[in-house]
């Protein structure tokens, strides 16, 4: 399919199954722990709420066609290179409360409820 949208290629069903498999596991596992202490099973719920939405961002990223993305790779690799060096510049001018240091580095940024760290963001781009 040469569309930006595809279906999910006959691999990442097998994917998607053995990731629900091994999570459903782990969140056994974290909710045999919890039962003995007869509260509410919060980590549990928290665990299962993770689950869902990365298991959501998992499909949509199976659905696009990355190769597509390979037209936009010059620019989100330019808006990278902004984004590191503006870490660069949060050492010597404070860009708080966009640009905090945590344990003295700067490696974060944070906007609002969103905090992502632009290494991570780099190795993607990066490779396409």
């Amino acid at each position: 399919m040469s569309g930006m949208i595809r279906l999910l290629p006959p691999a990442g069903w097998a994917m998607v199954f053995a990731a629900m498999t091994l999570t459903g596991m782990g969140l056994l596992g974290i909710y045999a722990g919890e039962a003995e202490t007869g509260t509410i099973p919060a980590n549990t719920l928290r665990q299962a709420a993770f689950l869902a939405a990365g298991l959501g961002a998992m499909v949509v990223v199976q659905i696009i066609n990355y190769r597509r993305l390979g037209n936009w790779s010059a620019v989100m690799y330019f808006g990278v290179l902004v984004l590191l060096a503006l870490l660069l510049v949060a050492q010597e001018v404070s860009l708080a409360p966009f640009i905090t240091p945590r344990k003295k580095a700067y490696r974060w940024i944070f906007l609002g409820p969103l905090n992502f760290q632009v290494s991570e963001i780099a190795k993607i781009v990066y490779v396409l």
